[in-house]
């Protein structure tokens, strides 16, 4: 990836236009008053490859970026093959581009955050693949991964630290993604064919329950061969559901015998699975062990109560990872990564405000503003451009 093109990416990941980049370059003149210091024209022959940014323009793309200047210089290649998403009917294309630049930017980190421990070394990235034919396959393909993951029969205590140990990366999309549920991806290093992880990525802002949902519904995109004839968002939530809450299990806790079942022994199931109440009984449902006359009349309840989206017992949060922090960690201790980099990767450097603009003047000595003024006044920036 030349300069050019990680310009364009470390911008679209921002969401920015070519107007916005040469707005939030700036600087003030001798009376006080802002100024850019670059064209959008000149901007957009840097990320076609007509023109090369100078050292002292490249330490400016770097300071508007939150970035060291030489992290534009990076040639590390990653493709980022989405398989899956959930979005509602305001997502536009601009949305899914940023989104998919902001993966490819925290997953060169993660790249580097699996050499901690000679994860790159390892044998080639896979992950097991299952074909369903039919929604009952789906109840036994659920407990053959629990198998061949070793997790039992039991709640899984933190979905994301499990993800994480087999090389999922899980992200977190800010809360101006509000169109976007979540969505899958294949990793890729230079070549196709070269895949070493795969991603998982959640917005933020929703409930613990749902994260948790939501990360085992795009699992099931990663490992599940769907037949043509089956609605795959249908066969990825009845594998969350079957993931989550185990049939043995939930006989176990709730009976087999069909029968009805009350907000408190909801709420109590809730707090042993860690999934939400409609979770539940649609698992219920699923499994024959209440009436579909009862499921409809909670599913009424539920619409009733608003319920939809925040129930009883809901908090807004989502799972960290213990082992990723423990990449993060050691990566820092080894100078693996930087503290920027750890923050790129952990999503906490892109928000649609005026922020990168300030600091970079607050970063800025008068003496470099001075600078920056003599040598790109507005009618000579054009000028300079081209002959460097």
């Amino acid at each position: 990836m030349n300069i050019g093109e990680r310009i364009h990416l470390y911008r679209t990941a921002r969401g920015w236009s070519l107007e916005d980049l040469a707005d939030h370059m700036q600087a003030f003149d001798n009376n006080g008053t802002k100024q850019r210091v670059i064209t959008k024209q000149a901007l957009s022959k840097y990320e076609s490859g007509q023109m090369s940014p100078s050292a002292k323009m490249l330490n400016i793309l770097g300071k508007v970026f939150d970035v060291k200047g030489s992290n534009l210089l990076d040639e590390t290649e990653i493709n980022v093959c989405m398989i899956a998403y959930r979005k509602k009917n305001g997502t536009s294309c601009r949305d899914e581009e940023t989104a998919l630049a902001q993966v490819k930017l925290r997953m060169e980190q993660g790249l580097k955050l699996q050499t901690v421990f000679g994860r790159q070394n390892k044998s080639k990235f896979s992950l097991p693949n299952y074909q369903v034919e039919s929604l009952d396959d789906v109840e036994s393909t659920a407990m053959r991964l629990r198998q061949e993951w070793n997790l039992g029969i039991y709640p899984i205590l933190n979905m994301t630290d499990l993800l994480a140990s087999r090389d999922i990366h899980v992200l977190l999309l800010p809360l101006e993604f509000s169109t976007f549920d979540g969505f899958s991806s294949w990793i890729y290093r230079d070549l196709e064919e070269d895949k070493f992880s795969a991603a998982v990525v959640v917005r933020s802002g929703i409930t613990l329950c749902r994260h948790r949902f939501t990360l085992a519904h795009e699992l099931g995109h990663l490992i599940l061969n769907c037949a043509l004839t089956l609605d795959e968002e249908k066969v990825c939530h009845r594998f969350a559901g079957a993931f989550l809450i185990p049939e043995e299990t939930l006989k176990m806790d709730f009976g087999d015998a069909k029968r009805t079942v009350e907000l408190d022994e909801l709420m109590f199931m809730k707090g042993r699975y860690n999934v939400s109440i409609q979770c539940l009984l649609r698992r219920l449902d699923d499994l024959g062990l209440i009436a579909p006359t009862h499921y409809a009349e909670w599913r009424s309840l539920i619409r009733k109560n608003n319920w939809e989206n925040i129930e009883p017992g809901d908090e807004i949060q989502y799972e960290s990872s213990p082992l990723t922090q423990i990449w993060i960690t050691r990566g820092l201790k080894e100078g693996i990564i930087n503290k920027r980099e750890s923050l790129i990767y952990l999503g906490g450097r892109y928000k649609s405000d005026e922020t990168p603009r300030r600091r970079v003047l607050k970063e800025l000595s008068e003496s470099e503003i001075e600078e920056i003024n003599n040598y790109y006044s507005f009618d000579a920036a054009i000028e300079w451009e081209a002959i460097n």
